[in-house]
């Protein structure tokens, strides 16, 4: 994906033209700008303060089982736009390739790579979304985390009615 971000910009000097190929909104590739995408912002968020403030809040284990389920759920739908996103780069690509025909080989084997590095991502995408439905993989980590914080969560709210109730603050009614 290396010559990808920039491969619009690059058309003028492949086909000898001044401006840039004119593309529709629809399937243009994403500005080369370095955002954080869905996925990374999924993967970076700080589940176990999730899961220690539901934990202590809800106490109660169909929270947990639920917002597993909503977690996993959350990250194949991110996991579908990533694929998709990808799809339609690869079929930008494709298309350019096709309509190219004073392409040199050397910018042909480019896109052609660019092509297949797409496709294995792709791949390793699907195999991810296999893998969720398990607890695996990418998943595994924010799944995990969200869980410890939950449980750590349900302890402090144990200790703290225990205290309450020890120090007769509170009445076992």
């Amino acid at each position: 994906m290396n010559a990808f971000p920039n491969l619009v910009n690059e058309a003028k000097n492949w086909f000898g033209r001044e401006k840039p190929v004119s593309v529709p909104t629809e399937t243009a590739p994403a500005p080369a700008a370095k955002t954080l995408s869905e996925l990374e912002i999924f993967l970076k968020r700080d589940y176990f303060t999730v899961g220690l403030t539901d934990g202590y809040d809800h106490h109660a284990t169909s929270v947990l089982d639920n917002r597993k389920k909503v977690m996993r759920a959350e990250f194949r739908r991110t996991l579908h736009l990533e694929i998709k996103k990808r799809e339609s780069q690869i079929s930008f690509i494709e298309n350019l390739i096709t309509e190219s025909k004073n392409l040199d080989d050397r910018r042909q084997h480019i896109l052609e790579n660019d092509v297949s590095l797409l496709a294995t991502e792709i791949s390793e995408l699907e195999l991810e979304k296999e893998h969720s439905a398990l607890d695996e993989g990418w998943i595994m980590g924010p799944i995990h985390n969200y869980h410890d914080g939950f449980i750590r969560g349900l302890q402090k709210y144990q200790d703290q009615k225990r205290l309450a109730y020890s120090t007769g603050l509170f009445h076992n009614d």
